[in-house]
């Protein structure tokens, strides 16, 4: 007997929640969550319509909830984990599409439709599509885009025929404004309608592997690696883990991916070396959707699949460097540098053991390190925190200590000497700068590209990287083949270019995969020219003298990567103010000026720091002074006597907030005043 009263919860004003009052009666995986806005039995039940609530899942909860909002959905899904509240029950009609409220079922998704690689995430379509795909068994809705439909159905080019039937032609005529009673434009264009309908889809056929790396039967497979395993539809995670053995036993770690399609097996150390392993899922595997897997791919469910595969012998060596960059002599004062070593590196080996010095052994300032592991290699990028000076000697240094993921050691030192190019760059006049797309094609538009893969090819204009301005050219590519590929940056205005401007040039940003560099003209004819291997990383000034193109009338037309044979079959390379008349002088050719001059400091805008170039036709005092938009002095770059000639100084401005700043020379009665911008 309880020693509380009968009516202790009612004194309290609490009430007893059923289990039944929070989980759906229509579909238990949501929980029940009632609005009041809703008219009960809905007439009718023919299609299913898909929303986006264009704010978050809370916030659009309580809005459906509230009496004030008129509105309503049947169910609203949560966008970070698929977590499903039912507002209205299935029966009754939600306030939620309008007119076609008395015939359709409405989900609301959470998100904005403005950025749907954010908010439509893979476990969000699943759980809406379990949800869709127990709704269309329930009220036999077919499985077809004209049944199970977005908010912007009306927008859709089969609106006009779909209309005709007796649903639509009922409650939503063709008097109806403007074309429909509904106006909104939800999900929008980056729903994947394919992707959800094939998940809706996946219930009907069993699961099967599609692919898995290492393919059964490989030898020599790395001991540190993961074996990857993708499946045909998503696959519910307990019982694959659960039916998963390994022989030899080991232990693993299970990683899958958020569409549940893909699972990595990854062991908590290594792999045996020099042993088979074989891997079974059985035959309790099933889908999400509950059906057994396929093992051997035939269509009938309930048999086992097998991999089997057998790791390297042991590995003993330390890690070499295959390539890197900079090495030897001309190396651009805006280089960066990367190192590929032949095996995935540790990276808490590499931390403390990297090192750019000086020809006095003086350590230079890096940044921007990045570690990265592709295709089984550790590449290791990183830059100096403000240009290079002209004509000095460097060194960057892998001390001994390096470890490859087995622990073998490198036990000397990596060093590795390049020396800057003694010329000073002299800007040209720009055809394009490339701070917009402009008359620029991209790769997959020319008929001389060849040998792409063109989901992953792609010029656009980039902020990532630059020379000056705020933007870049970037390229993509990846090619298919082993050799032969082109990939064609074509610009259709064709700048006509004349042997007096001198040289054609522009900024390259390498990414020193091997590959070649074309420049290619008409002159009338196709002409191409050949600028060697992208055997650089980092910004490089690259031109060639547009005379040694034949012909009168010669017009520039695209920039061109192709393929060479062993290079690497994918990059990113960039392309920074196309000029003519630009180019590198050595300072032993300068001549002395005619008259005094103060350039725009290069780069602009720049970040920490930037070259200032002036000009001196006779001995002189110089004061050269920075000021911010205020006209506070903020430092002096030069204050002292300088002989005739041309000089570049390097402003350092590490310590300088973002922000516009003016630098004034002053020269006998040479005064000049110039404008430029710090970005950090």
């Amino acid at each position: 007997m309880s020693i509380f009263p009968d009516d202790l919860f009612e004194r309290a004003n609490l009430k007893i929640v059923k289990p039944d009052e929070i989980n759906s009666e229509d579909y238990p995986p949501a929980v029940w969550d009632p609005s009041p806005n809703y008219t009960e039995n809905r007439p009718y039940t023919t299609r299913i319509v898909i929303h986006v609530t264009q704010g978050s899942f809370a916030g659009s909860v309580s809005w459906l909830k509230n009496p004030e909002s008129n509105a309503s959905a049947h169910y609203v899904i949560r966008s970070s984990d698929g977590y499903i509240v039912q507002l209205v029950r299935e029966k009754d009609k939600a306030w939620h599409a309008r007119c076609w409220n008395n015939f359709t079922l409405g989900i609301e998704h959470e998100g904005y439709i403005e950025d749907p690689n954010r908010w439509f995430t893979p476990v969000m379509y699943l759980e809406s599509a379990k949800l869709v795909r127990n709704m269309v068994n329930r009220w036999t809705i077919p499985v077809d885009s004209n049944h199970i439909i977005g908010h912007n159905f009306w927008q859709q080019p089969q609106w006009p025929v779909v209309r005709q039937e007796w649903d639509f032609a009922t409650y939503d005529p063709i008097s109806t404004y403007p074309t429909s009673c509904n106006n909104h434009t939800d999900p929008g264009s980056g729903w994947n309608w394919s992707y959800y309908l094939s998940l809706i889809r996946s219930n009907q056929v069993p699961p099967k592997v599609i692919s898995v790396v290492p393919e059964s039967g490989a030898r020599n497979f790395l001991a540190y690696k993961s074996v990857v395993i993708n499946f045909s539809v998503p696959m519910d995670k307990a019982s694959v883990e659960t039916n998963l053995i390994i022989t030899p036993a080991d232990t693993m770690t299970f990683i899958w991916s958020s569409d549940q399609r893909t699972l990595e097996i990854k062991p908590n150390k290594f792999w045996e070396f020099s042993t088979t392993y074989t891997i079974k899922i059985d035959t309790g595997a099933k889908s999400v959707f509950g059906l057994k897997i396929d093992g051997d791919g035939d269509g009938v469910p309930g048999d086992p699949y097998y991999i089997e595969f057998t790791t390297t012998a042991p590995d003993i060596y330390p890690p070499i460097v295959e390539k890197g960059y900079p090495t030897g002599e001309s190396v651009s004062i805006y280089a960066e540098m990367k190192f590929v070593f032949n095996e995935p590196i540790e990276s808490a080996s590499l931390a403390s053991r990297v090192k750019l010095v000086d020809e006095n052994d003086q350590t230079i300032s890096i940044t921007g390190g990045k570690h990265v592991i592709k295709n089984d290699k550790s590449i290791v990028t990183f830059k100096p925190s403000s240009p290079l000076s002209n004509d000095k000697i460097y060194k960057v240094k892998f001390w001994a200590g390096l470890k490859d993921l087995f622990g073998n050691a490198t036990t000397s030192d990596y060093v590795f000497v390049f020396k800057t190019e003694s010329g000073i760059f002299y800007r040209g006049n720009v055809i394009d700068s490339f701070e917009t797309i402009g008359s620029w094609w991209k790769p997959t538009q020319s008929g001389s590209t060849t040998g792409i893969d063109t989901s992953v090819t792609n010029f656009v204009i980039s902020g990532e990287k630059k020379i000056s301005a705020s933007n870049s050219g970037k390229l993509i590519y990846k090619f298919t083949g082993e050799i032969g590929g082109v990939v064609r940056v074509y610009n259709s205005s064709k700048p006509t270019v004349s042997d007096a401007s001198g040289d054609i040039g522009l900024w390259v940003y390498g990414d020193l995969s091997g590959n070649q560099l074309e420049f290619w003209f008409y002159n009338p004819n196709n002409y191409i020219v050949n600028l060697g291997p992208v055997n650089w990383y980092g910004w490089r000034f690259i031109s060639f003298p547009i005379s040694s193109v034949p012909g009168s009338s010669k017009q520039f037309h695209s920039i061109v990567i192709r393929q060479s044979q062993a290079a690497d079959k994918e990059g990113e390379i960039y392309f920074d103010d196309l000029q003519v008349g630009g180019r590198i002088t050595a300072v032993a050719d300068n001549t002395l000026p005619l008259e005094f001059s103060l350039e725009q400091n290069y780069p602009n805008p720049f970040n920490s720091s930037t070259l200032i170039r002036f000009s001196l036709p006779q001995r002189m005092y110089v004061k050269l002074y920075v000021y911010d938009v205020l006209g506070r002095f903020i430092a002096s770059v030069v204050d002292e006597e300088l002989e005739a000639g041309i000089h570049t100084v390097k402003f350092e401005a590490e310590d300088l907030p973002s922000g516009v700043y003016f630098y004034r020379i002053e020269a006998g009665q040479f005064l000049k005043v110039r404008k430029m911008v710090l970005v950090k």
